[in-house]
């Protein structure tokens, strides 16, 4: 499964390979996620996932999200302005359905606006659309219960055998 991009109602959601590819997209892409990665938002996600001190650290940072995973650029549709990205880990498996890790972050200026369960309920109808059956599982800091309470409003249940001392984890099959 591979989202290729999606729109809900304010959101436009779309992989951010063409931004890599092209050299002005992509500082433009820099520049736009340089106030959106920040500590407040990067304190919920795991070690990988944090920004190294150093002066290339966002280039570098967009260079490791591309590596491991397919990432999606969230932009307000009514603006085009970047809100934050989806971070999708895709582990097909061949008797049964793919599992997809998801991530997301949204800028302090997006957050309590009902953007992280827009795009939750948008990504869910893309994956409904493409007639596939998918596991979406999403790992939250138990100090972050508004992201909690967003998996559960879109259908996603707990793995309480997943769970860490710091964490639990969700699941919704679809």
């Amino acid at each position: 499964m591979q989202v290729t991009g999606f729109q809900t109602k304010r959101l436009t959601v779309q992989n951010w390979s063409s931004d890599l590819d092209d050299p002005a997209k992509r500082a433009a892409l820099v520049f736009a996620l340089m106030p959106i990665l920040t500590p407040a938002v990067l304190r919920h996600l795991p070690e990988p996932l944090q920004l190294p001190d150093a002066p290339h650290a966002v280039s570098d940072w967009i260079a490791d999200r591309a590596e491991e995973s397919d990432v999606m650029t969230i932009r307000a549709m009514s603006d085009n302005a970047i809100l934050g990205l989806m971070i999708l880990a895709v582990f097909p498996a061949p008797d049964a359905p793919s599992t997809v890790h998801l991530g997301y972050l949204l800028g302090e200026r997006a957050w309590g606006k009902g953007y992280a369960t827009e795009l939750l309920e948008g990504l869910i109808s893309w994956v409904q659309d493409q007639a596939t059956p998918v596991m979406l599982l999403g790992g939250v800091e138990r100090d972050n219960p508004a992201s909690a309470k967003v998996l559960l409003k879109n259908g996603f249940s707990i793995l309480p055998e997943l769970a860490t001392e710091t964490s639990d984890m969700y699941r919704r099959v679809i």
